[in-house]
């Protein structure tokens, strides 16, 4: 398939949603833990292989209500950054998480598909329009500063040192300098053999969730060439990735979460799956403390990846 005919899908359903559905939601959710802690995190379910325990549903406490589709979000300070499809980055004050309210906008000129924010910027993935860099110095008025075309579509971002790390599509990984924010450029880009969807950062490496290519470990000690230094393949398409220590955890289509071993870069193993029916159709991720956080549908999910039976 052409990019001119993903191009043309993800316009149609861009329009679909705006006209059957105006409003998506941001959830902000309690999860309380169910299971106990240990240093595996692969544990096997009956009758689901080698899984991860699922546990509870979070619940939401709080929600807001955005423009088109929430993608993803990052979240800094008092204040969550959240990619919205067409309209562009949505600023939100959670201050109270029970209390959330859009404070801010910046109408990005693409379709708004990932969002990372380090110092006082945001880095967003804009599909058709490369990288955008947006002033969010005062989060009420967020204002682009800068922005970087990319060869593909810009599909996720990660921000690591004076780097932004961009998964666009099949013109694989690209390495844009934002040393000076608002102006961004191309020093180094490697060129991955699938689509890539999702990118996590973690030391010399960036992590990339390349479609039918599985997990794909890119070599970035020096930025302005970046190299593949391994790879392990996942059942049907790597979407979305997140690293925590020695493991990466890729959302892979219909199938769940993979839980990878990258204690060794260049020789990556599976470990195990979250592989439940309410973890199938994970599509973003997020890791912190003992907890993966995910979205499934339409909705927000977490299970703790140190569970025992």
């Amino acid at each position: 398939m052409r990019k001119s005919d993903i191009d043309g899908l993800l316009d149609v359903r861009t329009f679909v949603r705006m006209a059957g559905r105006f409003f998506a939601t941001v959830l902000i959710l309690l999860f309380i833990a169910s299971c106990g802690k240990k240093s595996n995190p692969v544990v096997p379910v009956e009758g689901e292989g080698n899984c991860i325990n699922y546990g509870e549903y979070p619940s939401c406490i709080a929600s807001c209500s955005t423009t088109d589709q929430t993608s993803c979000v990052s979240v800094s300070g008092g204040y969550a950054y959240v990619a919205d499809g067409s309209a562009g980055l949505q600023v939100l004050d959670i201050s109270t998480p029970g209390s959330l309210a859009i404070v801010g906008t910046a109408d990005t000129p693409g379709l708004a598909r990932s969002v990372a924010v380090s110092g006082g910027y945001a880095y967003v993935a804009d599909y058709n329009a490369g990288l955008q860099v947006i002033d969010i110095s005062t989060p009420g008025a967020p204002e682009i500063a800068g922005s970087a075309d990319t060869p593909g579509y810009a599909m996720g971002v990660a921000v690591s040192g004076g780097y932004a790390y961009v998964a666009d599509n099949e013109s694989g990984l690209q390495v844009i300098d934002i040393s000076i924010p608002g102006s961004p450029a191309i020093v180094g880009s490697a060129d991955t053999p699938g689509w890539a969807h999702g990118v996590a950062v973690s030391g010399d490496y960036a992590f990339v969730a390349d479609g039918s290519s599985g997990l794909q470990v890119i070599d970035i000690s020096t930025p302005g060439s970046p190299v593949i230094a391994g790879y392990v393949g996942t059942p049907i398409h790597a979407v979305k990735v997140a690293v925590s220590g020695r493991y990466a955890y890729v959302t892979d289509f219909d199938l769940g979460i993979y839980v990878i071993d990258i204690s060794a870069p260049g020789s990556p193993v599976i470990e195990g799956s979250a592989c439940s029916h309410e973890v199938k159709g994970a599509r973003g991720i997020a890791v912190s403390g003992d907890y993966v956080y995910f979205t499934a549908g339409s909705g927000f999910q977490a299970i703790n990846k140190q569970c025992e039976n």
